[in-house]
């Protein structure tokens, strides 16, 4: 058997050397990636220092801004601290304390009756009525009857009269307090209900203590009128509360709006302006009742209570 040996020619094994083009490209792409990072590391510290300014400006509007609201702040409590002042030095006046001196010491318990509170609504109304009623004293409170106020009762007696005398008057404050009082109404507040003691004559709307306080008083030449006090901060907060069951129809906004003697209607927006008018009834009240007792034919005493 014949064997055949081939043999086949040696090859030189070179390393792979990369061509000129692709060298080219590498370089490209390593100068591109290299430029990135530097844009890239540019554009970071531009934002950087984009954000530090402004952080730094809104710094500078926040406190400009918090100067200028101290500065307005401390100008609104400069101007309220001054009106503060103000109302407590007015409310320091005589006609915001009850006076213990009106009552001469013989007349102890032996006072007129009826007893009349010329009060206020929310100065102790309530509690007058129950001292009055636990002492058992007959006493009425708002109501002098089942379905009539004392307010409408004493309301409609004027009316009634002055219609009768010539005057055509409707029941309006304002038309009860324009009228002529040179022949003033017989005003009884026993045909509205049998009582010893009226805790509240007005009904919230009507205040025939302020339209008809004169009438009232020569129409109850023996009688033994009341009238509460109590601080006016606290009557105040008492007003903006009432009734409870209304979440806006309070009682400072009624009268506000409702145009009574003394307080026209817009104003009692504040507590000054509601005081005001209270120290103007008090001081009406004493002008018109003091000394008045055992004088002539006239034998009428003012009380004065602290409900507080």
């Amino acid at each position: 058997m014949i064997t055949t040996k081939v043999y086949s020619k040696p090859t030189n094994h070179r390393p792979h050397t990369p061509s000129k083009p692709f060298l080219f490209g590498t370089l490209i792409l390593l100068f591109s990636v290299i430029t990135m990072t530097i844009n890239s590391h540019n554009f970071m510290m531009k934002s950087i220092e984009h954000s530090t300014k402004l952080m730094a400006a809104k710094a500078t509007i926040r406190e400009a801004y918090h100067e200028e609201l101290w500065s307005i702040s401390e100008e609104g409590t400069k101007r309220i601290s001054k009106r503060n002042i103000e109302d407590e030095e007015f409310l320091k006046r005589d006609c915001f304390r009850a006076r213990n001196t009106t009552v001469p010491r013989d007349m102890y318990g032996k006072l007129p009756r009826p007893y009349i509170n010329l009060g206020f609504p929310k100065m102790g109304t309530t509690s007058l009525h129950g001292f009055f009623g636990c002492g058992g004293y007959r006493s009425v409170h708002y109501r002098c009857n089942v379905t009539t106020s004392c307010g409408d009762c004493l309301k409609e007696q004027a009316s009634r009269y002055y219609n009768a005398h010539g005057d055509d008057h409707s029941n309006t404050n304002d038309d009860i307090r324009n009228i002529n009082r040179d022949n003033p109404p017989p005003l009884t507040l026993r045909t509205c209900g049998h009582s010893d003691m009226y805790a509240q004559i007005d009904n919230g709307m009507y205040f025939p203590q302020i339209e008809l306080l004169p009438d009232l008083l020569n129409s109850l030449p023996n009688a033994t009128f009341f009238i509460t006090f109590r601080s006016m901060h606290m009557w105040w907060k008492s007003l903006k509360a009432w009734p409870p069951s209304e979440p806006i129809r309070k009682m400072n906004n009624i009268l506000r709006n409702i145009n009574i003697t003394g307080l026209p209607e817009g104003k009692g927006r504040d507590l000054r302006e509601m005081s005001e008018w209270f120290c103007w009834h008090v001081e009406r009240v004493r002008d018109l009742l003091d000394n008045s007792g055992g004088n002539g034919d006239r034998n009428q005493y003012l009380v004065e209570v602290d409900i507080e």
